[in-house]
């Protein structure tokens, strides 16, 4: 009895255990076999033994797809805009596919009408909505950000709902960029609204055939009851929706697949789908701005010699001012009925040149920013400092009149002739002369 005390105690003593280096499975691919090995050696008797166990799991499908858009808040629609004149603005959505694995994807989107956008101005429901708004979903596959003939996939286009028939195959970690115009009316007025939902759901394989419905921890897609929760095979591949919502908002709505129609709850955690939302809001682009430059004093003379500005002139009595009123129009459709109302500050300055001073110069072009662009406009076409209006309509090139305007001090007020359609300007230009108190 004491010997084989004796001998546990040195066979315990020496034998050695040794395991195999840890996996982690956070980041593995989907189905992958992972296996943990341990081996223990020990002598007996002086006799090195080994002995041998393994365990191994399999790395279930972590299903996690998310939609973004980067426009926050409304984008601008002009009356008049179409998708196949290609003069369009349009919503920028990202699809990504943060699974461990490739994955199917079907796509839907929804029009909600003028439903309000979280944090979008305004923020409560507009009370008025787009036309019969034509809606064309495209993807950017080159991601340069513009609809390129050839190269970019034209999904569809149709009225309100949207389900994309295509069915697409997202590799792991892939991100893709998805545009949707609208074509509007050209009889739309300013201030119509109209909200776009894009809805992104993980289908069963890589052909996006049928949407997952449910997944293996109790969950499951819009227009299906929650399954139980099915007990995890060690070696058996199951599926889990690890799509996460932070903030459920009303217009981030989800899609029931099954029955084909747009879901009446919001999106949320944990459903094998993400969306997100912006809108349309029509703004009538018929920019205007206003240009004031001192032509002459009577101390320093004429701003410009022989077209040079040259000498600096003040704003002070007797000096001569050089006003330009300039349009430019970048609807799709054409501004008609272009009137112009300008209060003139009566008890500082008189129309025209009140002193008829002689040889007063003016410069050559006039450049103003407009809509957030510059726009230049020459003024060499017959503008000359001794008279006092002149027009240059949207439509032709030439001076259309020296007195367009009655004079109805101190306004000058009257409607451009003609028309304005996309791209083109048109401006109004007179002098004043500072009175003296």
């Amino acid at each position: 009895m004491q010997y084989f005390k004796r001998l546990s105690v040195v066979v315990l003593g020496m034998y050695g255990l040794t395991f195999g280096q840890a996996v982690y499975a956070l980041g593995t691919n989907a189905d992958e076999d992972v296996t943990n090995a341990v081996s223990m050696t020990y002598t007996v008797n002086s006799v090195i033994q080994t002995a041998l166990a393994d365990v191994t799991f399999k790395v279930d499908r972590k299903l996690q797809v998310e939609v973004n858009t980067t426009q926050t808040n409304w984008v601008t629609a002009i009356p008049g805009q179409t998708f196949a004149s290609g003069n369009f603005s349009s919503i920028q959505f990202t699809v990504a596919n943060l699974s461990n694995d490739e994955v199917g994807m079907r796509l839907a989107l929804i029009d909600q009408g003028q439903l309000a956008i979280s944090g979008g101005d305004p923020w409560d429901a507009p009370s008025a909505e787009l036309s019969a708004a034509l809606i064309t979903i495209w993807e950017d596959t080159n991601g340069n950000g513009s609809y390129d003939v050839g190269t970019d996939d034209l999904l569809g286009n149709s009225l309100g709902i949207l389900p994309v028939l295509s069915d697409f195959t997202f590799s792991e970690d892939e991100t893709r960029d998805y545009y949707v115009s609208v074509d509007v009316a050209g009889t739309d007025v300013a201030d119509l609204f109209e909200t776009y939902t894009l809805v992104a759901a993980v289908a069963d394989n890589a052909t996006g055939t049928a949407v997952l419905q449910t997944d293996d921890s109790g969950n499951s897609t819009h227009g299906v009851a929650d399954p139980a929760v099915n007990p995890n095979g060690i070696t058996t591949l199951e599926l889990v929706f690890a799509d996460f919502v932070a903030t459920v908002t009303v217009e981030d709505i989800g899609y029931d697949y099954v029955g084909d129609s747009p879901s009446a709850a919001a999106d949320d955690s944990y459903d094998g789908q993400a969306s997100d939302s912006s809108g349309f809001r029509t703004r009538i682009a018929l920019g205007i701005a206003k240009f004031v430059e001192v032509l002459y004093d009577p101390i320093s003379g004429n701003r410009y010699v022989a077209g040079v500005a040259t000498n600096d002139p003040k704003a002070i009595p007797g000096a001569v001012l050089l006003y330009v009123i300039g349009i430019n129009a970048d609807s799709g459709v054409a501004a008609t009925s272009v009137a112009i109302d300008d209060d003139i500050p009566g008890a500082f300055v008189t129309p025209g040149n009140l002193n008829a001073v002689a040889g007063i110069e003016i410069p050559a072009t006039v450049t103003i920013t407009i809509n957030g662009g510059s726009v230049a406009f020459g003024m060499a076409a017959g503008v000359v400092a001794n008279d006092q209006y002149h027009t240059q309509d949207c439509v032709g090139s030439a001076l259309l009149s020296t007195d367009f305007f009655p004079l109805t001090a101190p306004e000058v007020d009257g409607a451009l002739l003609g028309s304005c359609t996309v791209g083109q300007t048109g401006y109004v230009a007179y002098v004043v002369t500072v009175t003296d108190t």
